[in-house]
């Protein structure tokens, strides 16, 4: 019996099934044997007549979802639902999913196919309110009539910019083209520190995601703009079909760390030489280090994505990426270390030159290449913080802008002056 159908921009190419109250997936032969479709997801690749258990649907389908427990258990009671049933939540906020997938039941797929939703515009004291209730109230993240679902764990929202600049909350079908977030409860700024990484991986050559800080009615907030939305010249959003790596390799979230059995940044490396190009596997391994640079703790396999068009595979943007080095935690803290480690070593001021090298050669991309190109953005980084907060005036903004720029520039001038060798054979992971 068909629980819910699968849409990809429009089309039909698939169902979610249940087997002893386990989802499985089965594409729709015409879209199977089609050499121009692109696949749900790496792990299921097109084969008609091929039906993926529970095995691979499963994690598949729960890395849609958010990862905090709270805001799952929160749908779970306003649906009716079992917080733990993935494919009876996404019956309800599969509408607009990262990437191009929609979700719905059998009996909707008319009104999914049409596109139909509608956006509801909205003023910045609106957005402004919606903010401060989020920090109040984190496990709320949608609101009646809203049909999206996003990972991760910081609490968020989705909203429309119109083409004539306004903005909009998505209701029903319709696709969102940014995500709002008031930042981390507990460290003070963390979305402008998130924005100022972002823009400096976007500065040293690191591609990642576009992203402002900004106000609305006193409430601030960093706003991303989705790379898996494109505006078309009618003014219309075109899905693009994105997946993360934990999707493309069959992972529960909750594994999604390497100390808790998820992939490690040499496993992802080998999926993209093998069904990517050698510019995604060199263009990842440069992420991975800059986010060591940075400070940043949270580069798990959730957090790198791949962009799925036909055949093509590319490595999407960095997203989700900010600094833990201008805050005081305990040495022994989980923070302090970056979530895949390079060459056995993960805790910030730890890493060597020689241990990039060593995890280049692991990696499959050229280890001078590596070690040069993490020289120059540990060179780079410190100025492409303070350009990046450049424009503020505010006096807490400005002092945690120099804040990051210091104890960035800090590690980084600590990680250029060590290229000690390591003998630990368990460095080259």
């Amino acid at each position: 019996m068909t629980s819910l159908i699968v849409i990809l921009n429009g089309r039909l190419i698939g169902a979610i099934t249940r087997q002893s109250g386990w989802p499985r997936f089965t594409y729709v032969d015409d879209y199977a044997d089609d050499d121009a479709a692109t696949p749900l997801s790496l792990s299921m690749p097109l084969v008609a007549g091929r039906t993926y258990d529970r095995k691979i649907a499963q994690p598949w389908l729960m890395n849609l979802l958010p990862d905090d427990a709270n805001v799952r258990e929160s749908w779970a009671h306003e649906f009716g639902v079992p917080a733990g049933d993935s494919t009876a939540l996404l019956e309800h906020v599969g509408r607009d999913c990262a990437g191009a997938v929609q979700l719905a039941r059998p009996e909707d797929i008319d009104d999914v196919l049409a596109e139909q939703g509608r956006l509801g515009l909205v003023t910045e004291k609106q957005i402004g309110a919606r903010l401060r209730a989020l920090r109040t109230d984190p496990q709320h993240w949608t609101r009646a009539d809203e049909r999206w679902s996003l990972p991760g764990a910081q609490s968020k929202f989705t909203v429309v910019r119109t083409p004539d600049g306004r903005w909009a909350f998505p209701h029903g079908n319709a696709a969102s083209t940014h995500i709002i977030k008031p930042g981390i409860p507990g460290f003070f700024g963390q979305a402008f520190n998130e924005h100022l990484c972002l823009n400096a991986l976007n500065a040293v050559g690191v591609a990642s995601a576009q992203s402002e800080f900004t106000e609305f009615d006193g409430a601030e907030a960093i706003v991303v703009e989705r790379y898996d939305r494109l505006r078309r010249a009618d003014g219309t959003v075109l899905r693009l079909h994105q997946e993360d790596m934990c999707q493309a390799m069959s992972v529960e979230p909750q594994k999604k760390y390497p100390s808790d059995g998820g992939p490690a940044a040499v496993d992802i490396a080998a999926l993209l030489k093998r069904d990517a190009a050698q510019r995604d596997v060199d263009r990842f391994t440069d992420a991975v280090v800059a986010q060591y640079l940075l400070g940043a703790p949270d580069g798990h396999a959730k957090n790198y994505s791949i962009i799925l068009n036909g055949t093509n595979v590319t490595l999407a943007p960095v997203y989700d990426v900010a600094s833990i080095l201008p805050y005081q935690l305990d040495r022994e803290s989980g923070l302090n270390r970056v979530a895949m480690p390079i060459a056995g070593r993960s805790r910030f001021g730890e890493v060597t030159l020689h241990g990039v090298e060593r995890f280049a050669g692991a990696a499959g991309t050229d280890p001078q290449r590596l070690v040069a190109r993490a020289c120059d953005m540990a060179a780079q980084f410190p100025d492409a913080l303070a350009q990046a907060g450049a424009d503020f005036t505010s006096a807490t903004l400005i002092q945690l802008r120099d804040k990051l720029k210091d104890t960035v520039a800090a590690h980084c001038a600590s990680f250029e002056a060590t290229g000690t060798h390591i003998s630990d054979s368990s460095e080259a992971r």
